[in-house]
């Protein structure tokens, strides 16, 4: 009928709040004056209590309540962690628990989903070159299997669902498609298009991507992305080099409007994700601390030493 209840009021600079799984608020998240991050318990009373925080150069936050109600689980690089892992946070007493970290031992934590008609979690998921999924329910695997199987190789997202999960929107995209949206029946397996991402787009045209890794100038490995031009020998290429903004941001394997711009163009396209970038561990990350135009700028600029050496790049 429209009617509105007031639950909660923020008057305490909180970023976020969290519901446990009987739609009671019993989390926040808040930014402390020196740039913490802090994870807060609510009590009935609405009283909030600090029971966990991490630093500024650090990452914590919630994902969503355990199905048992008590817990919480977090995702954080805490103190001596380098990638980011998946934690339970028991809310009462603020002990902690590992549950994942990446199994590769090389990219954050990026993903976890879980289904809201049992609370069980479904996947856990780490980017690296292109995202790796770790399921947890084979049923879900299943069907995953399934769709790559018929589809081929893209990268697939369960997004909404029925309210009883049996059928989902998904998504899926590549390299050289912008993105085509199905609907997915469990119990059938039926598979069919809604609608296609820029559908007047001749997917045949667009330029394959792939992962390429150098050194820059004091050694580190730079993960980067190369786009190189249909039709046309790989040699003495003009190029374009295309960082990403933020720089606490990444490049990410899949269609890049820009990317593919150029290479149709004749150009090669390298998107390096150079230190500063996120998903790759807190060392990583701080590694651009204080070096914007200087290293951080070296890892571009070493990316074109590479293409000149690989002899792609016309010097």
């Amino acid at each position: 009928d429209g009617t509105r209840t007031l639950i909660s009021e923020n008057r305490d600079r909180y970023q976020g709040m969290i519901f446990d799984n009987d739609d009671k608020l019993r989390m926040a998240v808040r930014s402390a004056q020196n740039g913490d991050t802090e994870l807060l318990t609510i009590g009935a009373d609405g009283k909030a209590t600090k029971i966990y925080d991490c630093t500024s150069f650090e990452t914590c936050s919630p994902v969503g309540f355990h199905k048992d109600n008590k817990r919480v689980y977090i995702q954080t690089n805490k103190g001596s962690l380098d990638l980011i892992q998946l934690e339970l946070l028991d809310v009462a007493t603020g002990k902690t628990e590992k549950v994942e970290s990446d199994p590769l031992a090389k990219v954050d934590l990026d993903g976890v989903s879980f289904s809201d008609v049992t609370k069980e979690m479904i996947a856990t998921s780490y980017e690296d070159d292109r995202v790796r999924t770790y399921w947890k329910d084979k049923n879900y695997e299943k069907d995953y299997n399934r769709i790559k199987k018929s589809l081929g190789d893209r990268e697939i997202s369960f997004n909404s669902s029925t309210a009883d999960e049996t059928k989902f929107i998904v998504a899926t995209f590549s390299d050289v498609d912008p993105g085509t949206v199905w609907l997915y029946d469990r119990k059938t397996g039926g598979l069919s298009t809604q609608y296609q991402v820029r559908e007047k787009l001749d997917r045949k045209a667009l330029a394959p991507m792939t992962a390429v890794r150098y050194k820059s100038s004091d050694g580190l490995e730079i993960p980067a992305y190369l786009t190189l031009p249909k039709g046309v020998s790989p040699k003495n290429l003009p190029v374009v080099i295309f960082p990403h903004g933020g720089p606490w941001a990444r490049d990410s394997w899949g269609y890049n409007t820009y990317a593919q711009f150029w290479a149709n163009r004749g150009y090669a396209v390298l998107s390096p994700n150079f230190r500063g970038s996120t998903g790759y561990g807190k060392k990583f990350l701080n590694a651009g601390n204080n070096e914007w135009g200087q290293k951080m700028q070296d890892d571009l600029t070493y990316g074109v030493k590479y293409l000149i050496d690989q002899g792609i790049a016309d010097p």
